[in-house]
């Protein structure tokens, strides 16, 4: 796939929308990927029309998402996210925890859920 290109004029704003408030910041997002900071602030503002998609791999994880929601997003492939397993599934799979320690963590959920409210998946 070297020297793969795809269109990125769909992209900016989704890749603003993952840093609401400016957080985490663009400089924060060009030390973990190691791109150039004012390539990722034209990124955001559309001004590409093409990057490699070794790229847009760096990219994704600099972002913290997955690369096929970016291709998605760019519209080059038809692509839903898969749903999440239920949390008791998740942990006992995950983290192989017991009934006692799925029941504590999911004291610990509605708890944080009361607290901070619910978070939105993108």
């Amino acid at each position: 796939m070297r020297g793969t290109i795809v269109s990125l004029r769909q992209l900016g704003g989704y890749l603003r929308s993952l840093r609401p408030g400016n957080q985490p910041s663009l400089r924060d997002i060009a030390q973990r990927t190691g791109l150039d900071l004012n390539f990722l602030s034209k990124l955001e503002r559309g001004q590409y029309e093409t990057v490699r998609l070794e790229t847009l791999r760096t990219i994704a994880k600099g972002y913290g998402v997955a690369l096929e929601k970016l291709l998605a997003v760019s519209g080059f492939v038809n692509w839903e996210e898969p749903p999440l397993p239920d949390l008791p599934v998740y942990l006992r799979t995950k983290f192989g925890l017991t009934e006692e320690g799925i029941r504590e963590a999911e004291r610990f959920m509605k708890y944080a859920e009361s607290q901070y409210g619910r978070a939105k998946r993108k």
